[in-house]
């Protein structure tokens, strides 16, 4: 009976917010964008899209299993999908980890677990995100005739905060 509350309570949330979304954009024009779109490339991005959320529950899993929880595959996938859908309506980003934690705590005795694999896994992503901005500062200053020192600044701030970030794993 409890399970079949909180569905209808997720549901009902979810109808109102996207019910909010509507009332703050034209259904219109985002029909004659999609209508507008090349169906191949929406079909590709949309697949890509799909994947790199599938891909995320997949590194959110492996967390979990490493933290010895273990938890169905669908399970992970489900709040990964919760997660992005809060983060895209909440405000500041962390709605969808708030969201993932509090589901995930529902199949494991330890919620601490449930809470540390969700910050682990914001911080990997940070981490992965930083060492992007280290590839692309470093290719942008190489293709542009080695000339702009910008780039090599915000290469190095991004060197300095991805080994502040590894450093801070290793010492825990």
């Amino acid at each position: 009976m409890r399970a079949h509350v909180s569905n209808v309570i997720k549901l009902i949330i979810s109808l109102a917010l996207i019910a909010w979304l509507f009332r703050r954009i034209e259904v219109r024009d985002v029909v004659t964008m999609v209508r507008g779109a090349h169906p191949v490339l929406l079909g590709l991005a949309t697949v890509a899209y799909v994947g790199a959320i599938l891909s995320n529950a997949l590194k959110w899993g492996v967390l979990l299993r490493a933290q010895n929880v273990h938890v169905p595959w669908r399970v992970v996938v489900e709040y990964t999908f919760v997660g992005v859908f809060f983060n895209n309506f909440l405000p500041a980003n962390v709605g969808g980890d708030v969201m993932r934690g509090y589901g995930l705590a529902k199949y494991i005795r330890r919620r601490a677990d449930a809470a540390v694999s969700v910050v682990v896994d914001r911080l990997i992503g940070l981490m992965a995100l930083t060492s992007m901005a280290i590839v692309s500062a470093l290719a942008a200053f190489v293709q542009h005739a080695a000339n702009n020192q910008d780039l090599l600044a915000i290469a190095g701030v991004a060197v300095v905060s991805t080994t502040g970030l590894a450093g801070g794993f290793a010492s825990c």
